[in-house]
């Protein structure tokens, strides 16, 4: 169950991650060519 658990918060973790990266290289990408 426990381990269920974890799981999920890591899963959750990596998204919110992933969503971060995603956004930051967005944008440096915006900044790149508009700057």
């Amino acid at each position: 169950m426990s381990i269920r658990v974890d799981l999920l918060i890591l899963c959750r973790i990596l998204t919110k991650w992933r969503n971060c990266v995603h956004n930051l290289s967005n944008f440096v990408l915006f900044q790149f060519i508009f700057g």
